[in-house]
Order: C-alpha cells, then structure tokens, then sequence
C-alpha cells in the first residue's frame, strides 16, 4: 500500500495510527487535568473528601478486626 508516496504495509500503518491515537488522547488528558486543577478546591469539596477518607478508615478497622476474629476463631476450632 502506497502511503504519502512510501510503499507501507498494513500492520505498519494501523500500529502508527493507533500510536498517534493513543499520542493524542494522553496529551488531551494531562492538558485537561492541568486545566481542571487550576483552581484550588472548595472548602466543601475537602470537607467531602475528609469525610469519606473518615468513613474509609472506619470501616477498614472494622473490617481487619472481624477477619482476624474470625481467623483466631477458626485457628481455635482446629486445636
């Protein structure tokens, strides 16, 4: 296949297309993030965001303490 006057094959051709999709799609994501995080965040948004890391750690201690209650119990049962 001829290509901007360059003999190319298909594979080629499909492999530097994906890469220039794949070039584009990156820059347009860090470009928007950079643009999206020109402002600093609201006071509501960090109370949002303490909040649920306050509901996370929460429920993470829960979860650990059951899992090793339940572990020794098992650990128990089998002596």
């Amino acid at each position: 296949m001829r290509l901007f006057g360059k003999h190319g094959f298909p594979r080629q051709i499909i492999l530097f297309a994906a890469g220039l999709l794949f070039f584009g799609a990156t820059t347009y994501d860090v470009h928007r993030s950079i643009k999206n995080n020109e402002q600093p965040p609201t006071r509501e948004q960090m109370e949002a965001l303490q909040d649920y890391i306050n509901s996370k750690k929460q429920r993470g201690r829960s979860r650990s303490i059951c899992l090793i209650y339940e572990a020794g119990y098992t650990l128990l049962d089998l002596k």
